[in-house]
């Protein structure tokens, strides 16, 4: 896998966490994220950022980006968090069939959205997310 895209609803919450994961995880490939209603230029949620710092991950330099389908139509994997984003994209670019899967596939699990939640929600959320990348990670060293 060369490049991977990391989808979310606002692109500053669970895809900038998983993005940065797997930057660290899977460091031959190019990692990037947006969002399918992307708050446009916006930073990373605050307690996104607290919780990525304390395991070693700067978020600081995040901004939303919209999802753009001919700025990911290249990538090898695209992961998002649900399984209705991911019949969204296959339903409008048909193209992308067979590349999408959810970031918790491995474990049949859907990962929430914690925005305007409370911190544990986001500790919980940040868990799947993390469970999600390890999955993924471990998967993509076995194909290489």
């Amino acid at each position: 896998m060369r490049k991977i895209s990391v989808l979310c609803i606002g692109n500053i919450c669970r895809s900038p966490m998983a993005e940065a994961m797997l930057r660290m995880g899977v460091p031959h490939a190019t990692v990037r994220s947006a969002g399918l209603q992307a708050v446009v230029g916006a930073k990373a949620d605050a307690t996104a950022c607290t919780l990525m710092l304390e395991r070693g991950f700067d978020l600081t330099g995040h901004r939303g980006q919209q999802f753009l389908y001919d700025a990911h139509r290249d990538s090898d994997l695209i992961l998002v968090m649900d399984e209705t984003q991911k019949a969204l994209l296959e339903k409008n670019h048909a193209q992308l069939r067979g590349r999408v899967f959810r970031l918790g596939h491995f474990g049949n699990t859907d990962i929430f959205d914690p925005y305007k939640m409370s911190y544990s929600s986001f500790v919980e959320c940040l868990a799947l997310i993390e469970a999600g990348v390890n999955e993924w990670k471990n998967k993509l060293q076995q194909l290489t």
